[in-house]
């Protein structure tokens, strides 16, 4: 599991850089250990439509309202270090083995990048050292660091069955009569579905989750990506709150636009909540909302890349996802055939199944919606840590039993990718999930 020290070199550019490319993901086969393109738009041989995606990786590792790239701490004992508080993501599980489980992942991850780096466990806290983590490191070594300290969660979804309109019904549930919101939801603004164009159908933060905490309770399931609840607090537009959340995020405030403003979450618990509080704003100054279990609130892809910009988009998911990152076996940065760096995600045999059967659904309503005159096509979504980054259509008039055999077997994620980020996700996914959230102290 070594990543060529080339390109760490190019990880620490890229922070410098911000990182900012977007992504497009395609799904291609993969026969006698190769991979082979699928022509873009030849429908013959056309999988997925290829779509421009977020510019995740320039804030990999970030936490709202969370210092990332604030001084190392200096406390006892940890003088140099980076620390890390630890919250388990699943309220269930018993803080101990959730944190024993992230250092080892995170052990794991920091050997393959940035070599040297120790990390151990500190009561509710992880503790990163090593040379790259000293008091003297730089900017962009931190950042390189904490990129790879995200959840690192991928989960895909049947787009139209699971995303929800204003009105708390499924896209799916609804394209049949023609539903203005269902099909903006569908068929997506100038940047496909899931974006954050206008007239992609995307809410407001504030407005998701306002429609994410109506929804029922649902059992635990192993098709859930999120164990428990999320809690969020926001403060009332213009509020004293909301220009201390601003000030501590360092951001303007927003004005004149009525919009809510994010005080702290999602977090798992009330604790967790008020430990994400703007210095001098307490919980009594805001308004908690609670998503109940088996319901996901994701950020839209091409997202603005400054953390809770105005202009954001944000779309309410049932939390049913048909694959997950247990699916994906050995992730490794590559090259497609243009030779720009890419990152093969392999499916285990009963992946690849899972795979032919959402894509087999899928494609079966999209032949279901569309009549003469018009054409529906449907969609998948992938989404890694809160965050879509692919919406992409399955072809059914080609495929219309979904994607069968040899295709199945390997998801390729292409694009705008540099070398350095594919390495990251790659190392992230490859590494398992953490089952903590970190948030740099």
């Amino acid at each position: 599991m070594t990543i060529l020290p080339q390109l760490e070199r190019e990880l620490i550019e890229a922070h410098r850089r911000g990182a900012t490319h977007s992504r497009s993901w395609r799904q291609r086969p993969a026969l006698a250990g190769r991979r082979f393109a699928v022509p873009h738009l030849v429908p013959a041989a056309a999988v997925l439509v290829t779509i421009a995606v977020v510019a995740l990786f320039a804030t990999l590792g970030s936490q709202r309202g969370g210092g990332g790239s604030g001084p190392a701490a200096t406390g006892s004992g940890t003088a140099g270090a980076i620390v890390l508080a630890a919250v388990p993501l699943d309220p269930g599980t018993p803080a101990g083995p959730a944190i024993a489980q992230a250092v080892r992942v995170l052990q794991v991850r920091l050997h393959a990048v940035v070599p040297g780096a120790r990390v151990s466990a500190s009561g509710s806290e992880i503790v990163i050292r090593g040379a790259t983590a000293t008091a003297t490191a730089t900017a962009s070594n931190r950042a390189r660091i904490l990129a790879l300290t995200a959840p690192g969660r991928i989960a895909f979804f049947d787009w139209e069955a699971d995303a929800l309109t204003p009105n708390g019904r499924t896209v799916a549930a609804q394209l049949g009569a023609l539903n203005p919101a269902a099909l903006a939801i569908s068929q997506g603004g100038a940047d496909g579905p899931g974006s954050a164009t206008a007239g992609g159908g995307g809410l407001s933060l504030y407005a998701a989750v306002r429609l994410a905490s109506r929804q029922p309770a649902a059992a635990v399931g192993s098709s859930l990506s999120r164990p428990g609840r999320q809690l969020y607090l926001f403060g009332t537009p213009g509020s004293a709150a909301c220009t201390a959340a601003a000030r501590d995020g360092g951001t303007l405030p927003v004005r004149g636009g009525g919009a809510h403003c994010l005080l702290a979450g999602p977090a798992a618990s009330v604790a967790a909540l008020h430990a994400g509080l703007p210095a001098g704003v307490a919980l009594a100054q805001g308004q908690m909302l609670t998503v109940p279990q088996g319901t996901v609130v994701l950020e839209a892809q091409g997202a603005p890349v400054a953390p809770l910009d105005p202009s954001d988009h944000f779309f309410v998911l049932r939390d049913r996802t048909a694959l997950s990152g247990a699916a994906v076996r050995d992730p490794r940065p590559g090259t497609d055939q243009a030779g720009q760096p890419d990152v093969a995600l392999p499916l285990s045999p009963a992946g690849a199944r899972a795979f032919t059967a959402l894509t087999a659904g899928v494609a079966r309503r999209g032949s279901q919606v569309s009549a003469v005159g018009h054409t529906f096509d449907q969609h998948l979504a992938v989404a890694l840590d809160g965050r879509l980054v692919m919406v992409a259509a399955i072809a059914f008039r080609v495929y219309p039993d979904g994607i069968t055999g040899a295709f199945a077997q390997s998801v390729q994620l292409s694009g705008d990718f540099t070398r350095a980020t594919a390495a990251t996700v790659s190392t992230l996914l490859r590494s398992g999930p953490l089952a903590v959230s970190l948030t740099p102290r």
